[in-house]
């Protein structure tokens, strides 16, 4: 009980998976951008991740 209210506390598999995909896939997108301007600017591409 936290502050007097009973928590239940559910873990949905399927939605957990879909939502860690959807991560992946913003994570993906903002690299593919970032590669995109610094080209775009000029400066070198370092590091795999």
């Amino acid at each position: 009980m936290v502050d007097g209210n009973r928590y239940v506390v559910c873990r949905n598999e399927k939605q957990a998976r879909k939502d860690a995909a959807d991560r992946q896939a913003i994570i993906d997108s903002l690299k593919e951008k970032l590669k995109t301007r610094r080209l775009l600017w000029g400066t070198k591409v370092t590091g795999s991740t």
